[in-house]
């Protein structure tokens, strides 16, 4: 069902804000993206820009040529450092747009404790003589 540019921007405007980060809850080993949910089904570019902890995204239709279908654009934005960001979305259709503010926060990765030198020598020993206690029985 193909509709009309009139009605598409009525529907863009209109339409619901729908976003989402992905992956849920993210840390600073995650590879970010940033789900946004358009009201029509055209072809859409987007793009990303990072200041510090602002993030604006735009995502545009060269086309009028719409069908009245849900559909997602899922923009890349990389591994982020650890901070809340606010991110603002600009969709636009033609001479309609709309603009909303979203923000997530991205964790501190869990570290994962190293061994100290001197411990795993000392264990490497320790195994080594059990090893050879083990073997003599």
């Amino acid at each position: 069902m193909r509709i009309t540019f009139a009605v598409l921007a009525a529907a863009l405007l209109a339409g619901e804000a729908a976003a989402q980060v992905i992956p849920p809850n993210p840390t600073t080993n995650d590879v970010v993206s940033y789900r946004v949910v358009l009201p029509a089904s055209c072809p859409w570019e987007s793009s990303a820009h990072i200041d510090g902890f602002h993030i604006d995204i735009i995502v545009v239709s060269p086309t009028s040529l719409c069908f009245s279908a849900f559909m997602h654009v899922d923009v890349p934005l990389g591994t982020l450092r650890a901070g809340t960001y606010t991110v603002t979305v600009t969709r636009s259709l033609g001479g309609a747009s709309d603009t909303f503010t979203d923000s997530f926060v991205v964790a501190p990765a869990a570290s994962i404790p190293a061994l100290d030198r001197g411990l795993f020598l000392a264990l490497t020993a320790a195994l080594g003589a059990l090893g050879v206690f083990a073997s003599r029985r």
